[in-house]
């Protein structure tokens, strides 16, 4: 479950029609919030059709990526974790 900004944020961009070919995120560790917001980014069709998302995240959030996304590179650092998610070619 995401918080209210984050849903609310993503929902407005939607709104506006926004599409973005690079996204950052950062959120705070062991909560959920990079799987949930991969996901809704996805659903919300915020992510240019070639675009890349780069989440950074705890070694211990383990993240099921949406169908139409693939993780390109994970690289551990210590007690970080940088994962970077692209569109599969053949997804819209």
């Amino acid at each position: 479950m995401l918080p209210v900004p984050i849903k609310k944020g993503l929902g407005i961009l939607a709104d506006r029609k926004e599409v973005f070919d690079l996204i950052l995120m950062d959120p705070p560790y062991g909560k959920g919030l990079v799987q949930n917001t991969v996901h809704e980014i996805t659903r919300w069709e915020i992510l240019s059709h070639d675009g890349t998302i780069v989440a950074e995240h705890a070694p211990s959030e383990a993240i099921v990526h949406p169908p139409a996304l693939e993780c390109r590179l994970r690289r551990n650092y210590g007690d970080t974790v940088i994962s970077i998610y692209r569109r599969k070619p053949s997804s819209p």
